[in-house]
């Protein structure tokens, strides 16, 4: 029964564990990535803004774009990118400035289609520049109404699932730790519920054997502990009650022993319940164990078992005489 219980519980544990540990893992996953967004949000608007105030004139291109490609860039250590309203690349944190007029029109990318539209552009993909997968956030650069070009920030996928993995592994070995102080908890646990019902089981077996001095103790102060009482007055009872039922079997046989005539009691089927030794001497019984056994089969006179047969099949126990010639002369009156 404790391995049943025990195994029950281990696999309990183990559905539990592998749902919360699913479920915390995406939960975990979400709202990291959408803290994420949040962040490269408001870091763009901050940038966005300044730009919009030092704006020189109407056009981007006096701006210092190393600033933004070298300073800002390792300041929130993401790739940052700066394009014109006709999509042409104006600074890459990642693209050295020599090699920005090969770079090839973004506005057409799907964060700066948005931005360029007026709306904050988000996407996951790989970058056909570098080959890295990034996500990408982007705003448009507005000048008196007009939009005027966009900023881009780019975080390395690489990151995010570098930091989901370090949850996972977290929530992996947290859901060890539990697993195994739970594992620990449970095995007692377990023990403390079978090992007062096996007590109980052995005892009703010794009980089943003859043995009514069998007690259980259970203090577990629970319904277990409430049934080891039960079971303890049921075996008192018991036990009390085999005892009456002998000493009246005592008394029946001392009472059938001290009658001087035969008795003879059968059931319906001619079957011996009981009989006394003048019964077994009238009737010539020699065998020590005759309960349950046929009369008939019993008598070894031919004579006798005749007229024994003669009366149980008629039923009438009326007053007849049977005379025995064999061992010795006798009459003898049913």
């Amino acid at each position: 029964m404790k391995r049943r219980l025990f195994l029950t519980y281990t696999v309990l544990l183990v559905v539990g564990f592998i749902i919360v540990g699913f479920f915390t893992n995406g939960f975990v996953k979400d709202n990291y990535e959408e803290d994420l967004n949040t962040m490269l949000v408001s870091n763009l608007n901050l940038i966005k803004l300044n730009i919009e105030r030092d704006l020189p004139g109407n056009e981007l291109s006096g701006l210092d774009m190393g600033y933004f490609s070298d300073e800002v860039s390792q300041a929130l250590d993401v790739r940052v990118t700066m394009i014109d309203a006709k999509g042409q690349v104006l600074a890459d944190s990642e693209v050295a400035g020599q090699d920005l007029p090969g770079v090839e029109n973004h506005r057409t990318r799907p964060e700066f289609k948005n931005a360029l539209s007026g709306e904050i552009g988000r996407d996951v993909r790989t970058s056909a520049t570098l080959n890295i997968d990034y996500l990408y956030m982007a705003v448009p650069i507005e000048n008196n109404g007009s939009i005027i070009g966009a900023l881009r920030l780019a975080y390395p996928m690489l990151r995010i699932s570098t930091i989901n993995r370090a949850f996972l592994e977290n929530i992996i070995l947290s859901i060890f730790i539990a697993f195994g102080i739970s594992l620990y908890m449970g095995y007692r646990y377990s023990k403390k519920i079978s090992l007062p019902i096996q007590n109980i089981a052995a005892s009703a077996r010794l009980i089943a054997k003859g043995d009514f001095n069998q007690k259980v103790k259970v203090e577990t102060g629970d319904e277990l502990q409430d049934l080891g009482h039960a079971f303890n007055s049921m075996t008192e009872r018991l036990s009390s009650t085999i005892g009456e039922l002998e000493n009246e079997h005592l008394k029946i046989r001392s009472v059938l022993s001290s009658i001087s005539e035969g008795l003879v009691a059968v059931d319906n089927e001619n079957r011996i319940m009981l009989i006394n030794y003048s019964g077994r001497d009238l009737l010539g019984i020699t065998e020590t164990e005759v309960h349950s056994r046929q009369l008939q089969g019993l008598i070894g006179n031919p004579v006798l078992r005749e007229a024994v047969a003669k009366i149980l099949e008629e039923g009438n126990l009326g007053l007849r005489e049977v005379v025995l010639e064999e061992p010795e002369h006798r009459v003898l009156k049913f």
